[in-house]
């Protein structure tokens, strides 16, 4: 079937109408830039694991900034919904994608925060391209939970001034937000002995 005409598919969406979705995948393939823009909206209400790769696919082939922008704020949409499930698609789209969808991928796999998703992030510090191994420095030292927190005082341990004093202050900011009791302690004053002074 042609696409649904651009102002059916978000009034459909907003009432939950699951038989938007086809419409809305459907959609992302028009010509018209105000359908697959519509399709966009459609999704983020209505979207799951299912479409993500989808919307994805609009982040990595997409060369128009307003649609990307669009898709990208559907996939978080998406991912406020199923968080973890949506990992796989994140991660498999990672691999070819090109410096600026990689970052763009990263930062919605920080936002999942999960153990798979931190090993993402740590592979990535070690990337050939600095700008993404200085992006994900700095979503390892946002991190919210403490499976971060070995990481983060190696880089407070390191030499490179950068990463240095992003770790260390992801590392006492963790401490003092998620640690509890001895480990509170234990941390803030393994945080202290970090070789220089931010």
């Amino acid at each position: 079937p042609p696409p649904a005409p651009a102002p059916r598919l978000t009034p459909l969406a907003s009432r939950r109408a699951q038989h938007a979705l086809p419409a809305a995948l459907h959609g992302l393939a028009a010509g018209e830039a105000d359908v697959r823009t519509a399709a966009l909206d459609a999704l983020a209400l209505l979207g799951g694991p299912a479409e993500a790769p989808a919307v994805i696919g609009v982040i990595t082939k997409t060369a128009d900034a307003s649609e990307r922008a669009s898709a990208e704020s559907a996939l978080n949409a998406i991912v406020a919904r199923k968080g973890e499930q949506i990992l796989p698609a994140v991660l498999e789209a990672m691999n070819g994608a090109g410096p600026d969808v990689r970052v763009v991928l990263l930062q919605t796999a920080a936002e999942i925060g999960t153990p798979q998703a931190l090993d993402a992030v740590l592979a990535a510090m070690q990337d050939a391209n600095p700008d993404i191994a200085g992006e994900a420095v700095r979503m390892l030292s946002n991190w919210a939970s403490l499976d971060a927190a070995p990481h983060l005082e190696t880089l407070a341990r390191g030499e490179d001034l950068t990463p240095y004093v992003l770790g260390l202050r992801g590392y006492v900011r963790l401490a003092r937000e998620q640690a509890q009791g001895a480990q509170k302690m234990e941390m803030l004053g393994r945080g202290r002995l970090a070789p220089k002074a931010i």
